[in-house]
C-alpha cells in the first residue's frame, strides 16, 4: 500500500533475487527455486479491488510466459 509502481518493482526484484540465490536443502540436496512475481498499480478512484488483483494476476502469467523468473 502507498507505494508507487517503481519501488513496487525494486521490493519485487530485490526478492526475485534473493529467493533464486539462496538454495532450499532438501533430502541431502540444494533445490534452486525462481520466483515470477505480477505487480499492478490501482487507478485513480479505483474501489474494484478485483479489477486490481485481475490485473496483478495478469501480470504474473505474463512474466511465467515471458520465461519466468522476472518481475
Amino acid at each position: 500500500p502507498e507505494t508507487p509502481l517503481a519501488g513496487a518493482k525494486r521490493v519485487a526484484e530485490t526478492l526475485r533475487r534473493e529467493v533464486a540465490d539462496r538454495p532450499v536443502p532438501w533430502a541431502g540436496e540444494q533445490l534452486r527455486i525462481t520466483a515470477s512475481f505480477g505487480l499492478a498499480q490501482a487507478l485513480e478512484g479505483e474501489v474494484n479491488v478485483a479489477g486490481l488483483v485481475g490485473r496483478a494476476d495478469h501480470a504474473l502469467y505474463r512474466a511465467k510466459e515471458d520465461g519466468g523468473n522476472c518481475v
